[in-house]
């Protein structure tokens, strides 16, 4: 147990001592997050957002920090917090955001240059196993955390007030501190390497490729139904194929680590599973630029479509058939439309949308009820009955169906049947008003009163609703006066 601590006292203290860059981010974005919290200063509202960025370029320098040019590149990390502390917090930008931490991430499994297909997986693998434990751990160190402030403050019956300092604190200490502390921790060692072992072929041959499997019989399924309906493709297959896609390469490369795989003949035939599917993708994806122009999640979407379409073309071949190319490629093609000006997806998207035909704009539907207040006159009339609404032999009663309002006498012989919009447009060119005007509460009563010719109706609430004409959306008959 003691020797088990040593060693891993020891691989922490490297870790620490092979990234100071990396931590010394990580602690001063922490502390002007703190500063920022208590009100001390006012910059660096966006810092949090950034900070990703800064420990994924400090982290891929760090790479090559032996070589002296590098080296002093990679201290200079440090210098990028300044500018980013007079940046604002990022409104509409989280796919600007999400796109650069991918574009990061691929750069940094790109620097190894890895040809080979097994090893370049190998990195990929080790890095998303290095951030799931993390992950999991900062999780959990979060959760403990929390459960002690609970368990003190129940206990000594102190620290009723303050939460949301505690939270503040201990949350952005967890992300900010230790999760990229535990993260080169676990992906200090890049020697320990992906092993297969009976979970991972079960996970692989057992689970995941049985799931594959069936989601492409889907696929095939849907796409011949299309072919025989001769339909367009719904537009929400686009991110389906898309997924089914990043999902089958990656699997692809995953196969290279495993000890055996029944499913190889299934992988090596990726390139030409996918075609029909690629089909759909385009399909769907031209018809839904083409009629609604360009927004910036479909430009991303077609970059990601070039990407997956590029890399079946390219796994065709041993010989170009590299996760490496691949990982260039996305990086080449998701950067020239999120940093060149003019070509920008947010450019492209403002462009399209600025050469569109202008559609009208329906004017805004507004709702309202028109209740029954004042209380009802007998003056003129010899009896009144009660309305319900439900059939009963008690009394009259209305039944509401579509448009109609059908009125029944206590036998169930229906007295009166009205259309509810013809009868409404009525009422409110005897109330002296027009569909434009708005209804003032004088002239509630008047809608609320509907002269028969031997009775009177009295509603106990009208519904409407109004966009360039009243509707009704609900009424309810209340009294029945004879005359």
């Amino acid at each position: 147990m003691k020797k088990s601590m040593r060693n891993i006292l020891s691989k922490w203290h490297e870790a620490v001592r092979s990234n100071p860059v990396e931590l010394l981010i990580a602690l001063i974005c922490y502390v002007i997050n703190v500063l920022l919290f208590e009100k001390v200063i006012k910059l660096g509202e966006s810092l949090y957002y950034y900070f990703p960025m800064l420990m994924i370029i400090a982290y891929t320098l760090n790479k090559f920090a032996d070589k002296k040019q590098i080296r002093w590149i990679y201290y200079g990390c440090l210098l990028l917090i300044i500018p980013l502390l007079w940046l604002h917090k990022p409104e509409s930008e989280e796919l600007f955001l999400f796109v650069t931490i991918g574009v990061l991430t691929g750069t940094y499994l790109a620097s190894g240059w890895q040809k080979e297909n097994a090893s370049f997986m190998d990195s990929v693998l080790q890095l998303l196993r290095s951030l799931l434990y993390a992950f999991v751990l900062s999780g959990i160190t979060y959760a403990l955390l929390t459960s002690v402030y609970f368990s003190i403050q129940y206990i000594f019956e102190i620290w009723k007030s303050g939460d949301s300092r505690y939270f503040h604190y201990s949350g952005y200490f967890v992300s900010m501190v230790i999760f990229p502390s535990l993260f080169i921790y676990f992906h200090y060692d890049k020697s320990d390497k992906i092993i297969a072992n009976k979970l991972t072929d079960i996970l692989l041959n057992y689970v995941l490729s049985p799931v594959l499997l069936i989601y492409t019989v889907i696929l095939y399924l849907y796409f011949i139904k299309i072919a025989f309906v001769w339909s367009l493709p719904k537009g929400g297959v686009a991110a389906i194929v898309l997924a089914f896609s990043i999902g089958l390469f990656f699997l692809k490369g995953c196969v290279l680590l495993a000890n055996k795989c029944p499913y190889k003949w299934f992988y090596n035939k990726a390139s030409f599973i996918v075609f029909p599917a690629y089909i759909m993708f385009w399909i769907a994806t031209i018809y839904r630029i083409n009629q609604y122009g360009f927004t910036e999640e479909r430009v991303y979407l077609l970059i990601a479509g070039l990407v997956i379409s590029l890399t079946a073309i390219l796994f065709l071949t041993k010989r170009t058939g590299r996760y490496l190319y691949v990982m260039l490629l996305a990086i080449l093609l998701f950067g020239v439309v999120t940093y060149i000006p003019g070509i920008r997806a947010l450019d492209i998207e403002r462009i399209s949308q600025s050469n569109r035909p202008q559609v009208e704009v329906a004017p805004p539907t507004t709702y309202f009820d028109i209740q029954l207040l004042e209380p009802v006159s007998l003056q003129g009339y010899r009896s009144l009955n009660k309305i319900y609404d439900y059939k009963t032999s008690d009394g009259m009663y209305f039944i509401n169906e579509d448009n109609s309002l059908d009125l029944y006498s206590e036998k169930g012989a229906m007295l009166y049947s009205f259309n509810r919009d013809s009868l409404l447009t009525a009422q409110i060119k005897k109330a002296g008003l027009t569909q434009s005007d708005t209804i003032p509460k004088s002239r509630y009563s008047a809608l609320l009163k509907i002269e028969l010719k031997s009775a009177l109706l009295i509603l106990g609430e009208l519904s409407l609703r109004h966009d360039s004409v009243y509707k009704v959306s609900n009424i309810t008959p209340e009294f029945y006066l004879k005359k």
